[in-house]
């Protein structure tokens, strides 16, 4: 049974709802022992600030987790970021994140690539030409810099296409022996299973986590580590079970926390 949960997003983001004590009462009362705290990066160029805070809301941030700890101190409370990776990004995750504010843990996230000079959104865009190779190397890219425990749902190019090919395959064989050389592991991330059951439209192909992907990841010994990506505390919990199902049917191997984080 999976007993920690390092994916989640508050309030900030501005497409989600809660905030860290909300979910550290939800973990408590559902057994989990660690909880990292993760939502969507601020930037310092107010990049995508859509869908993430402000620069000026990382103090409140910050105080948040603090809250949180302090009311629930039986549980142990990781505080993160969810990122996107840019190399003009680099001395803000690694000078400010985790040297000034003694961040515990990067995630990195590919929901954007860089193809002929704009960026495009991952969920929807990888159909165009190179465009997956561009994202591959992107995660590539992503965990060479070494300042992420790990990369959350690499296997979202699934919301594009409808069968696994050769051009997925091979995609999806850079970002593995990616992960494999750096020794960064891969999530299995539950929030797809919530948009298939609240988004079965036909614009949603094959939510992650997609098993041809893991299936492949499966038998190059990959490891990985599960995540909720809850963005309100009742999915905090949810089909977390699925993902831990779906590690053994495949042969991916389970981390835990304190295989990745040092805390």
């Amino acid at each position: 049974m999976i007993n920690y949960n390092l994916h989640t997003h508050t309030f900030r983001c501005k497409h989600a709802t809660g905030d860290a004590v909300d979910f550290a009462k939800k973990a408590v009362a559902g057994g989990l022992t660690i909880l990292g705290i993760s939502d969507h990066t601020p930037l310092p160029d107010g990049r995508w600030s859509e869908i993430r805070m402000s620069m000026d809301q990382l103090d409140s941030y910050d105080a948040a987790v603090e809250e949180a700890r302090a009311q629930y101190p039986e549980l142990t409370i990781l505080k993160g970021m969810e990122c996107e990776w840019a190399p003009e990004f680099k001395n803000f995750y690694q000078d400010e994140l985790l040297g000034k504010r003694g961040y515990d843990y990067l995630i990195g996230a590919g929901h954007y690539f860089k193809y002929l000079g704009t960026w495009f959104s991952s969920f929807t865009s990888l159909h165009l030409p190179k465009a997956l190779n561009v994202y591959a190397k992107q995660l590539e890219s992503m965990m060479a810099t070494g300042l992420f425990n790990f990369i959350a749902h690499p296997d979202l190019f699934g919301c594009t296409f409808e069968k696994w090919d050769k051009n997925l395959q091979a995609a999806s064989l850079d970002i593995i022996n990616a992960s494999l050389a750096t020794n960064t592991p891969l999530e299995i991330n539950a929030n797809g299973y919530r948009r298939q059951d609240f988004s079965p439209g036909p614009s949603r192909k094959q939510p992650y986590p997609w098993e041809p992907f893991w299936e492949f990841a499966g038998s190059h010994n990959i490891k990985a580590i599960v995540g909720s990506d809850a963005h309100h505390p009742s999915e905090l919990l949810t089909k977390l079970d699925l993902c831990e199902t779906l590690a053994k049917k495949v042969g991916v191997k389970l981390l835990n926390p304190r295989d990745i984080i040092i805390f």
